[in-house]
């Protein structure tokens, strides 16, 4: 029978390798215990702005959004009937994102790549959630070089709604660095960022900024930062003021896409540590089974 100590050593390592997979996924939904939500998550670039919007619906909420998802009223949300729920729903979510980077904000939201999950199937009393990957454009940086990220989320002010903000680890461009300035950030596994709340402050540059720092370099107003003197390098067109609607916002059509993207590839290599790491506590087991025989 294997000592006590070494079960608890074989445990942890399960438990560290299962949390590298889990970190290895992409944003995903949260439980809410009423009401709707919204997460936003951010990925900086060099030549954009990528943001992971989860729109997430809670079971107490889920019939009124379901009786009006199943057009054809036959009691089961087809894969047409939800994508035409998520479609519908982008623009709407967009347009509420007030996002600002150097004062400006950007001249075209792409959405990129679109999912959803357990929006399809039967109509049941279930958490709906629907995801967004965004592609912003990003106006020059900013004389002193870098960009400022001012972001108010400003969907369902009007009914029970959460908002959580990420910064994740993995996906940002690895030449890229950041400061999060408001509000303060909860560090969950991996080294990603959670934020409670509507807003957040970020500023984010492609080599890292000593000189920039929470707590003593103070945060600029949107204002300030568009006044600035950005002759030195071509402005890309201001986008229309968020009242009013935008012609910028496309998306593709991907049918509940097979994703293939960044945070696939690494969810099957933890999937292939995983199993590793048990093989090698399987063999380590068998090895001491022996050698006490």
């Amino acid at each position: 029978m294997p000592r006590p100590r070494m079960r608890l050593s074989r445990l942890w390592c399960l438990g560290a390798l299962v949390a590298i997979a889990l970190n290895a996924l992409p944003l995903t939904a949260h439980e809410l215990p009423s009401g709707v939500g919204t997460q936003t998550a951010f990925f900086f670039h060099p030549d954009h702005l990528e943001i992971e919007l989860n729109f997430g619906i809670s079971k107490v909420e889920s019939w009124n959004y379901l009786e009006r998802i199943d057009t054809d009223g036959n009691g089961t949300v087809s894969e047409e009937e939800s994508l035409a729920f998520i479609d519908a729903w982008g623009p709407k979510l967009i347009q509420a994102m007030d996002v600002n980077v150097n004062g400006f904000r950007p001249a075209t939201f792409d959405i990129v790549e679109r999912w959803e999950a357990g929006i399809r199937g039967r109509l049941l009393t279930k958490s709906l959630d629907a995801f967004y990957k965004i592609r912003c454009s990003l106006p020059p940086e900013l004389p002193t070089g870098g960009w400022w990220l001012h972001y108010r989320d400003t969907t369902f002010m009007t009914q029970e709604s959460t908002q959580i903000c990420w910064v994740r680890q993995l996906g940002q461009d690895e030449a890229f660095s950041f400061w999060i300035f408001d509000p303060t950030p909860m560090p969950s596994w991996g080294g990603d960022f959670q934020m409670y709340g509507r807003g957040a402050t970020i500023f984010f540059d492609d080599e890292f900024r000593g000189d920039i720092q929470p707590g003593k370099t103070k945060i600029p107003f949107a204002s300030e930062l568009r006044n600035l003197d950005y002759t030195a390098v071509p402005r890309e067109p201001e986008a229309p003021p968020n009242d009013a609607p935008s012609e910028a916002v496309t998306a593709t059509d991907t049918a509940t896409p097979e994703r293939t993207d960044g945070n696939t590839i690494m969810r099957w290599a933890s999937i292939g540590a995983i199993v590793t790491g048990l093989l090698a506590l399987a063999i380590e087991w068998r090895r001491r089974a022996r050698t006490r025989e």
